[in-house]
């Protein structure tokens, strides 16, 4: 591999709220949930990848967090001094650790396997605001500066690459990627790991691991990064969806204290995890990025118990007697008690024969920094008229040198907050052409490189040299699996409450002596929020209230 710049080692004095010493109060309250060891110097206190381990509180002598960053190559990424206390955001999963903890003198420590960690965390309030707060700035550190044992070697032009990077993002998994196209080592790069150009792009992980071009379950069973669904299990709530509805869902019933599991295709965000600032979420007067906040959510869920399962597609729902299955891609089944249908919806593409070669390199349908860098001083287009629209054009204007946002109507006033139209307006560098649409593309397969947009009212054309398309241009609701099941309006959005119709519960035999609740499908106890319902907002705000409203109505059901 090609030589590295030095890694810095986090400390105590650069981040003292991710690096807490705790007080003696702090450890008698930790006493009940863990077990007294003794470990010698070189001992191996958890394993890099190591599923479930646990929290090491250290009392005396001192420890090292190691990662194997590149090929073969080991980095001290921090010490761990008495009062310290070891673990990221994986000891609140049971995800596999991104790092390896071993001992640096002989050591004594309190050991808290990781069902007392779950315990502790809802039961100890104080203590576990301490703990969430040091591994989530702990995984923050990790993300921003390049601490990972994974490294991913890929062309930003490639489809697979866009794949991976934006998995592993979803998920939370520190990374760092090396763009071939960029990188004049390359050849050297591939050479030294025995990996041909075209088996790229590869994943390298613990120092030596290799995976060439994986799918996303393989790097997630690889990397640990989804828990295991145990088929016997009945849960109280299964979640479908990992967007701002399914996680405020599935937050809500766990710390209500029923049994939850989440899974999604992707990860944590939904489409909203592609927003690159949202401005008018209340509480966040600066903005928030929509992966930011599904992190957070994330977190929030993974701390109350929440078993996050990811990438897993739903196939199936059916009646189980009173409760309910939900058939999987993958061939498992989830047995669950209320399901809530948090499913999101599909983007719309432009009617335009070859975009699917574009797709993935120079085609988006999210705007964060990730593409951000890709758009370094080009041109860039944007498709819509929607907030999510007004978001990206503002966002990618501070990194692109151009950025014209295009829409077919002649103005941006029926779709998007006026403050976002105000912003565009003063931004030197947007330009809106209204009346407009993209009519072709032109390049290779995976590098664009022109578009036609033509004036709809004229009937002009004008051929820009342009590398990166944004489309948002809303989305088809995913119910074709649920056709059969449940009642659609016509444009295949869920229908719920009081959308519902008298023939709608008659054909679905409804039968309890009440209606639906305003969020309850013609199935009991089966719901739908956020943007898979019928005539829902389509706002982030919005689809965390139903997520979190839905709970009260399915706690209520299963109690009657």
């Amino acid at each position: 591999m090609s030589s590295m710049t030095p890694l810095p080692v986090l400390t105590a004095e650069e981040l003292p709220d991710a690096y807490v010493i705790l007080t003696d109060s702090d450890l008698e309250r930790l006493e009940p949930y863990s077990q007294r060891k003794n470990y010698k110097v070189d001992e191996v206190l958890f394993s890099e990848g190591q599923i479930r381990a646990p929290v090491h509180v250290l009392i005396k002598g001192k420890m090292g967090f190691y990662q194997h960053i590149g090929h073969n190559n080991e980095h001290k990424v921090a010490e761990i001094t008495p009062g310290m206390f070891t673990g990221d955001v994986s000891m609140m999963s049971g995800r596999a650790t991104v790092g390896e903890g071993r001992c640096l003198e002989d050591c004594e420590v309190l050991e808290i396997p990781f069902e007392e960690v779950k315990k502790l965390l809802v039961e100890d309030s104080h203590i576990s605001d301490i703990l969430v707060s040091a591994f989530i700035k702990r995984r923050a550190a990790l993300s921003s500066k390049g601490l990972s044992s994974i490294q991913l070697l890929g062309s930003r032009f490639d489809k697979d690459t866009s794949r991976i990077r934006e998995f592993l993002t979803r998920n939370s998994v520190p990374y760092n990627y090396i763009d071939l196209e960029e990188n004049s080592d390359h050849q050297e790069l591939l050479e030294a790991i025995q990996v041909n150009h075209d088996e790229t792009p590869v994943m390298i992980y613990k120092g030596s691991e290799i995976l060439r071009n994986p799918d996303n379950d393989l790097i997630a069973k690889e990397l640990g990064v989804s828990c295991v669904i145990e088929g016997e299990m009945l849960y109280d709530v299964a979640v479908i969806g990992s967007g701002p509805a399914g996680l405020a869902a599935s937050v809500n019933a766990a710390s209500d204290g029923l049994s939850v599991i989440n899974i999604d295709t992707q990860g944590p965000g939904g489409q909203a995890g592609s927003s690159s600032k949202i401005e008018n979420y209340l509480g966040f007067p600066m903005g928030i990025s929509g992966q930011q906040l599904a992190d957070s959510a994330a977190a929030q869920a993974q701390k109350f118990g929440v078993h996050l399962a990811a990438p897993q597609i739903a196939t199936g729902l059916s009646k189980n007697g009173d409760n309910y299955n939900l058939t999987l891609k993958s061939g498992r089944e989830i047995n669950a008690r209320s399901v809530v249908l948090a499913i999101g919806a599909k983007y719309h593409r432009l009617p335009i024969d070859n975009i699917a070669q574009f797709e993935g390199s120079n085609v988006h349908f999210n705007a964060t920094n990730m593409e951000a860098q890709l758009c370094q001083n080009e041109d860039v287009a944007i498709v819509g008229a929607g907030n999510s629209a007004g978001q990206a054009a503002v966002f990618l204007s501070e990194s692109s040198r151009h950025v014209y946002v295009i829409v077919r109507k002649d103005n941006l006033a029926y779709k998007m907050s006026n403050y976002l139209i105000r912003r565009i307006e003063e931004k030197p560098n947007i330009t809106l052409l209204t009346n407009c649409e993209i009519t072709t593309m032109e390049g290779d397969t995976g590098d664009l490189q022109k578009v036609t947009i033509r004036n709809n009212l004229s009937g002009s054309e004008d051929i820009k040299n342009m590398k990166h398309v944004f489309l948002f241009l809303g989305a088809k609701p995913l119910t074709d699996w649920l056709q059969d099941s449940l009642s659609l309006d016509e444009k295949g959005f869920i229908k719920t409450g009081a959308h519902l119709q008298p023939l709608d519960l008659v054909q679905a035999g409804w039968s309890l002596n009440r209606l639906p609740d305003v969020f309850e499908t013609v199935w009991p106890r089966v719901y739908a929020v956020g943007d898979v319902r019928s005539q829902s907002s389509k706002r982030v705000a919005a689809a965390v209230g139903e997520g979190s409203m839905t709970i009260g109505f399915a706690y209520r059901a299963l109690n009657e």
